[in-house]
């Protein structure tokens, strides 16, 4: 898990994914209350949409504290396996990737390769 520490009085929060490799990526991102398990956001989106691809969270900064950002990141490439992939995941607040940026690589096969990535929002 990535702790992220948010501005409560800075502009907007986003959650970006960015593909820079080959491959066709979809994902789910989920925003979580405090307790873990309280759903209160859903997105999806895809690679093929958009690349890099943006969400902005609707709420102002300081609704988010304590929240989670979980994602489930679904890799598919159609040349096959053994081709390298390279995602980011990140958190972003006024134009600005927040650190830490969840980065994804490794080696395609020949289906789909599934990773989670979490964010702690602080």
């Amino acid at each position: 898990m990535s702790s992220i520490s948010i501005n409560p009085n800075n502009g907007t929060i986003s959650i970006k994914v960015k593909v820079n490799s080959m491959q066709v990526v979809s994902f789910s991102m989920t925003v979580y209350a405090p307790d873990g398990s309280t759903v209160l956001e859903y997105y999806t989106g895809d690679s093929q949409i958009a690349n890099p691809y943006v969400i902005a969270l609707p709420n102002n900064p300081s609704g988010y504290i304590g929240d989670y950002v979980a994602g489930t990141i679904k890799i598919f490439d159609p040349q096959g396996g053994g081709n390298n992939f390279d995602i980011e995941v990140a958190i972003v607040q006024d134009n600005t990737d927040l650190q830490p940026i969840i980065s994804l690589t490794g080696t395609t096969t020949s289906g789909i390769i599934s990773h989670q990535t979490i964010f702690h929002l602080q």
